[in-house]
């Protein structure tokens, strides 16, 4: 069985370390009373499953889960082997007079990785024709066999919401990347997203506000 509390409490203080915060906005904001809805337009990247992802949205509109999203980085002989990625682009319906950021996300999976290796877990999100990308990061470090997570809270100051009377689709990016850095050539380095106990799930909250002048 996976030791997730302790892996859970390393990634804690490695996304400590990488983003110290007083204020987070977990859930911040009141949501819309109703008329909110969510749909996947479009899947790609080498690491998207064969199989769609479904979307979740939680009751409060409080969160979003993404399912059905697994994959696996390594040090193979394939370039191509070492970088997944898989972009999902959303399509969120919400009522006049709000908007919306991502305020967190969870994830997790299951890191092998020799001695030397490394490996990078990102979890990124822009507006569709914005240039603004929030970009979040985790990297592990072998030897480290064991199952990974990732947590973190988004600050209030850097939440970046959706533009107010425009209807412009949500990217999220998950990558996984794995450097064989100074291990044994012979051994194998690999990084999954998903496993037995998160199942190949991506939780996202949601920050919600009413636009200027609604």
């Amino acid at each position: 069985m996976p030791r997730s509390v302790t892996i859970a409490a390393a990634a804690a203080a490695l996304m400590a370390a990488v983003f110290p915060s007083a204020a987070h906005a977990t859930g911040s904001g009141t949501p819309p009373p109703g008329g909110v809805s969510i749909e996947i337009a479009t899947v790609n990247g080498s690491g998207c499953p064969m199989g769609d992802p479904a979307i979740a949205l939680a009751p409060g509109y409080s969160s979003f889960t993404l399912s059905n999203v697994s994959f696996t980085s390594s040090t193979s002989d394939q370039p191509a082997e070492r970088r997944k990625n898989c972009q999902i682009n959303l399509y969120f319906r919400v009522p006049q007079g709000y908007t919306y950021a991502i305020a967190g996300a969870d994830l997790g999976g299951f890191a092998s990785l020799a001695k030397g290796a490394s490996g990078v877990v990102r979890n990124d999100y822009y507006f569709q024709g914005s240039a603004t990308t929030v970009p979040r990061s985790v990297r592990l470090v072998g030897p480290y066999n064991d199952a990974w997570q990732m947590s973190y809270d988004n600050d209030l100051v850097d939440l970046v919401y959706a533009p107010c009377g425009e209807q412009r689709n949500l990217n999220l990016n998950t990558s996984l990347q794995v450097d064989r850095g100074t291990s044994d050539p012979a051994s194998v380095s690999t990084i999954t997203l998903g496993d037995d106990l998160f199942g190949g799930t991506i939780v996202h909250r949601l920050a919600w506000k009413r636009c200027p002048g609604s």
